[in-house]
């Protein structure tokens, strides 16, 4: 069954074990989607079991995060996304022309696997078996 990922909805902390949970998956999740290291991200979509990435389209701008409000309160993963948006694209973004399998104009959808092997060409390393 797959389960909701991160939203702005789903944290009210109404129990610290489902809260921790929570913070730690929206901390991995902002690290992945910015990250430059494309072993980093290829080891959360493995991890969490990612099919496709869905990406607003707005994502890759900092202000897009840094003045996202309810984003503020993860300051030191955030603080790293702006860091990784000032260091150059982040794999998922350099992705975006290969791996896209749907977009409008407010969000674009990626596939995971797709990601995945772009992301192993850009460290060198053999893509994972189907």
């Amino acid at each position: 069954m797959n389960q909701p990922w991160v939203s702005g909805e789903h944290a009210l902390a109404y129990h610290t074990g489902y809260y921790d949970e929570f913070r730690d998956r929206t901390e991995a999740l902002l690290e992945a989607h910015y990250t430059t290291d494309p072993t980093q991200l290829s080891k959360f979509t493995s991890t969490y079991g990612v099919d496709f990435w869905l990406i607003d389209n707005w994502v890759f701008q900092p202000a897009a995060i840094t003045e996202n409000r309810w984003l503020r309160q993860y300051e030191s993963a955030v603080e790293n996304a702006v860091q990784h948006m000032s260091a150059g694209e982040s794999v998922l973004q350099q992705a975006l022309p290969l791996c896209t399998t749907a977009s409008t104009d407010i969000w674009t959808v990626l596939d995971a696997k797709c990601v995945d092997d772009f992301a192993a060409k850009l460290s060198d390393r053999p893509p994972k078996a189907s």
